[in-house]
């Protein structure tokens, strides 16, 4: 009888903590309303978080159609022949370190890509030639380029502040700038197919090129647009368009016409840019040795990654072929102590990939004959490459295909065989080019 009287006690204690804590929840619900009602009062009427959630749900409606009409543009613009031309290769050559045949399944390569080429050149496609001039008539490719005009004033603009009607603006202006970030990296890959492609545009038309050179220059005005909007987006820690608006800016140059008319205007501020492109703040990351955060041992590789690796490439490329033009001394020196310090400084966005491409950059640099030996001498190039530089790369290369074999799945941070097959491909390059330098400054 104790036993179930204080048990009846406790149900009694607790029925009324509970009356009361439903007395305090309801004081505050109602509370919580008339606060909101009084606040739609002193708007005029209008419930702002209404008013907010349809505006966001507007933004996520127009947003996805726009990404999807991006996509389909660029895939309109695309050369069709492209994955003919440099589709997967034959890897079986490049199973081990022997020089002599890995140097056969290179020219193998080469005369394949070749006959390719001439054949594709033999037949002239008229409904793709077609296909892109409609595009070019239908004024798509000027949308494209004002849609990035508006869009990146937007990047550093204020976050969207919290307010009384929602408590998450923060995970709103996140949402926003991711949108407006995606739409901008979309824009800077349907800009390049549009360079590479479309002949007959204002900005790409081989007749512009004979017109007097100035600011209102179709193609000037192209280039100072995308060099403005990369620098926004870089302002605004927006890797994705960086790395979109960096690939335009190598189509852009790409192009015989276009560059002859860009590589005037390239003074030390544009040099200086380029170079600081490839100086991203992070941590060292040494090449060859063992990682930590790994799974089933391969390193993860994060989208941001990903997309800062695009930019270091697309800027090492942009000084590559700045350098394998008419340039002075001081320039040549200028981007070599910035490979090299690349490479030397060895952040975590100096990926094996910005490797190979700084590399290969190099032999193309100092492989013509008219190079400034002198800098390349100055700057201890050649015992770089072969006291450091090669070896560390190699190293990189076998731990990555070792990597990869160590896993039962592909993941994010395995190589597939193309790209393993470029990157034994660029060592045994360096080293070629590391016995023709050596034997070229003897004489």
């Amino acid at each position: 009888d104790h036993d179930v009287q204080m048990d009846e006690g406790i149900d009694d204690v607790n029925a009324n903590t509970d009356a009361e804590d439903g007395s305090k929840n309801d004081d505050s619900t109602d509370g919580t309303i008339t606060k909101h009602n009084n606040f739609v009062e002193q708007t005029g009427g209008v419930d702002l978080k209404q008013v907010f959630d349809k505006a966001t749900m507007a933004w996520e409606n127009s947003i996805l159609p726009l990404k999807l009409a991006l996509e389909i543009t660029t895939n309109l613009c695309a050369d069709c022949h492209a994955e003919e031309r440099y589709g997967d290769d034959d890897d079986d050559g490049w199973n081990s370190d022997d020089e002599d045949a890995m140097e056969i399944v290179a020219q193998d390569m080469e005369m394949s890509s070749s006959n390719i080429i001439a054949a594709e050149a033999s037949s002239c496609n008229l409904k793709e030639n077609f296909l892109l001039e409609s595009v070019v008539q239908s004024g798509i490719p000027e949308n494209v380029v004002s849609m990035l005009t508006s869009l990146v004033s937007s990047l550093n603009l204020e976050p969207i502040p919290s307010t009384t009607t929602t408590d998450n603006g923060d995970e709103v202006d996140s949402m926003i700038q991711a949108g407006i970030e995606d739409v901008l990296s979309k824009v800077g890959m349907c800009l390049c197919n549009m360079i590479t492609n479309l002949k007959t545009w204002r900005y790409t038309a081989s007749e512009t090129s004979s017109s007097s050179v100035n600011n209102n220059h179709p193609t000037i005005e192209l280039w100072q647009l995308v060099c403005n909007s990369t620098k926004s987006a870089k302002d605004a820690n927006c890797t994705k368009a960086v790395a979109g608006f960096t690939g335009v800016m190598v189509s852009l140059l790409r192009c015989d016409d276009r560059r002859d008319i860009i590589l005037p205007i390239l003074g030390n501020t544009y040099l200086n840019w380029m170079i600081l492109l490839l100086n991203p703040l992070e941590k060292r990351n040494n090449i060859g040795s063992s990682k930590s955060n790994t799974k089933d041992g391969v390193v993860p590789v994060s989208e941001e990654q990903e997309e800062k690796e695009e930019s270091l490439v697309n800027a090492v490329q942009m000084l590559g072929i700045l350098c394998t033009q008419s340039h002075t001394l001081e320039v040549d020196e200028a981007v070599c102590k910035a490979l090299l310090s690349t490479l030397q400084n060895n952040t975590e966005s100096t990926t094996v990939m910005v490797w190979n491409e700084i590399l290969s950059t190099l032999m193309d640099i100092y492989g013509m004959d008219d190079c400034y030996n002198d800098v390349f001498c100055k700057c201890l190039v050649l015992s770089l490459l072969e006291g450091s530089l090669l070896p560390q790369f190699r190293n990189y290369i076998k731990q990555l295909l070792h990597e990869q074999e160590s896993t039962s799945q592909r993941s994010s941070g395995s190589i597939s065989s193309g790209i393993a097959n470029i990157l034994r491909e660029t060592a045994l390059n360096v080293s070629r080019f590391i016995k023709y330098k050596r034997n070229q400054l003897i004489k």
